[in-house]
């Protein structure tokens, strides 16, 4: 899948915004490298109605707290993503209950602002305890990020400097990755944590075969890193490189220089200066950033299907797009990306839009998520509600393609006898009644081009039964003008060539009927009315209702998936 920084302002995708955290002391929590893990086993209930709550690490409750109305809209944070998560993914409509899943070892706050029975205002914090029950943990490196400013950064790390003599070299056998070692600083059994300083190149665009031009490179790219080495882990890990937005703190400005393949004058977008570093006293770093702002690289104890489910959890939360994976997502500012990370609050401002390959990646996605719910249901049970979010999240996911399918409107037509090698069963399968190549043949000629319809038996038929049988031919992907898909900020139509707008206008269609239509165009050069395409097929009430729940509070046509708001993206064509 493709990947690229995170920035405000700028596109990020579902995998990324979710990896950029799993490489952390937050709020009021402490948190402790290397936690052991208890054979402790807390069966936490489906809902949980207090202010104290104990649960494992993978399990998921339902908080509903005596005094907070969760059937009326609830905000929920938390103050460590890295401990519990907490968001409404997976919830019926109208449950507005916190949705917490355990992630590793610790406690965290769960606060939840909305109001009471009387509908009062009223926020609860719920205490949230975690303990790492699997089998199986592996050392990670969790990511906090903090604004400049924040008194949650040490003021020792504004003071204190980094080694800059006697820099430690690679044993022997090794090498360390960086050309430009400046300083260092010793971490805790043997480890030590390097900053280098390497200017970067990069090559912009793509390089066409069989075309004779230069390339454009861009040089002088500023992008300090680190690098831990740790003697304690396994040889294939003890040297690990530390690079990019993920885990080193951004300016939000670009850096070197050069062109594009178009001659272009050029700049790398992402600009990170180091400007000291100190281990935090329990196996991890603290970086601060050129800009004041800093992370926090806390090295802790993490099961793999821990770090799976949250990774899974923060796309969910943040880059659904009416069930959509892909992940094309921007903030308004550095201030709420951090925000949304660190406290998984959903009122942060952020835009959620298309890409041009919603339909493959959220494919692959539901793969996965039928592949969890299969694992769950054999390991947890079918009532367990690890089980019952990955079902959700899985039909979801599935609903959203099968939505590709009846977007387009284009209703199924009488193919032409040439497109056909079984004349016979493609006829009976229209509904005609024909015995011989030349029967199908003839019928084939003669309906060419006619709608098809669905009778009662859900068999196709010539008959308009009102009912009309979809081409099942599958757009890219869709949006709808003014809607908002969860997020804060509303699309645009800025649509490029590939772009259809549905319902543009009126005819009639081969029997005489009057009916709606399609037509291509562009942003540039508006549409073109003169190629039309009969929109004459809904979307059916089950898949238009999960767009429509994301939209809640917009005008009919901004919620409903036939009206002449909705622009859908088909295969790649030029409408110069």
């Amino acid at each position: 899948m493709k990947r690229s920084k995170w920035h405000f302002g700028k596109p990020v995708t579902a995998a990324l915004l979710a990896a950029s955290m799993i490489a952390g002391n937050f709020g009021s929590v402490d948190v402790n490298a290397a936690p052991t893990k208890s054979a402790q086993s807390f069966t936490v209930a489906p809902v949980s109605t207090g202010t104290s709550i104990y649960m494992n690490t993978t399990q998921i409750t339902h908080a509903k707290p005596t005094g907070l109305d969760t059937t009326k809209p609830v905000k929920w944070t938390t103050s460590d993503p890295y401990v519990a998560y907490v968001d409404m993914v997976g919830n019926e409509k109208g449950d507005f209950s916190g949705k917490i899943l355990g992630v590793s070892g610790g406690t965290a706050k769960i606060t939840g602002t909305g109001v009471d029975t009387t509908g009062a205002a009223k926020t609860v914090e719920i205490t949230v305890t975690v303990v790492e029950a699997q089998a199986t943990t592996n050392l990670e490196k969790l990511v906090y990020y903090y604004n400049a400013g924040d008194d949650r950064i040490p003021a020792a790390l504004l003071t204190s400097t980094w080694k800059t003599t006697n820099i430690p070299t690679a044993p022997a056998g090794t090498k360390f990755p960086s050309k430009s070692y400046v300083g260092y600083v010793n971490g805790e059994n043997g480890v030590k944590w390097l900053v280098s300083k390497d200017t970067l190149i990069k090559s912009n665009d793509k390089i066409i075969l069989g075309v004779e031009k230069p390339h454009g490179v861009i040089t002088g790219i500023v992008s300090d890193a680190i690098t831990l080495y740790d003697p304690n882990l396994s040889s294939a890990d003890q040297i690990q490189y530390l690079q990019g937005g993920r885990y080193i703190p951004q300016t939000g400005e670009s850096s070197g220089s050069g062109t594009n393949n178009a001659g272009n004058t050029a700049t790398f977008n992402a600009k990170e200066v180091i400007t000291n570093i100190m281990p935090d006293g329990n196996n991890g770093l603290w970086i601060l950033g050129e800009k004041g702002n800093a992370t926090h690289i806390v090295r802790k104890q993490m099961s793999l299907q821990s770090k799976a489910l949250l990774q899974t959890e923060i796309s969910r939360n943040y880059t659904d797009r009416y069930g959509f994976q892909s992940g094309n997502m921007r903030f308004t500012t550095q201030e709420d990306m951090i925000k949304a990370l660190m406290t998984a609050d959903k009122d942060v401002a952020r835009g959620n839009y298309d890409t041009d390959n919603d339909g493959l990646w959220t494919t692959m996605y539901a793969s996965g998520e039928i592949w969890r719910y299969n694992y769950m249901k054999n390991t947890f049970g079918p009532n367990d509600e690890r089980t019952k979010d990955a079902k959700a999240s899985a039909i979801r996911a599935v609903e959203s393609i099968v939505t590709l399918g009846y977007i387009s409107g284009t209703q199924l037509k009488v193919t032409s006898q040439y497109n056909v090698n079984d004349y016979v069963y493609v006829v009976k399968s229209y509904g005609g009644n024909v015995k011989t190549i030349a029967e199908a043949k003839a019928w084939l000629s003669a309906n060419e081009g006619k709608p098809v319809f669905v009778d009662e038996k859900g068999k196709y038929t010539l008959t308009d039964t009102g009912n009309p049988a979809s081409a099942g031919f599958f757009a890219r992907t869709y949006k709808v003008d003014t809607s908002n898909n969860g997020a804060t900020i509303p699309e645009a139509r800025t649509w490029d060539n590939a772009w259809i707008q549905k319902k543009a206008g009126q005819a009639e269609d081969i029997n005489g009927k009057t009916v709606w239509y399609n037509v291509p165009g562009s942003f540039k050069n508006g549409t073109q009315t003169d190629l039309k395409a009969y929109d004459t097929v809904a979307v059916p009430p089950r898949l238009t209702e999960i767009f429509a729940n994301q939209n809640e509070g917009f005008d009919a046509d901004s919620m409903d998936l036939d009206s002449n708001k909705v622009i859908t993206k088909q295969q790649h064509q030029q409408m110069n």
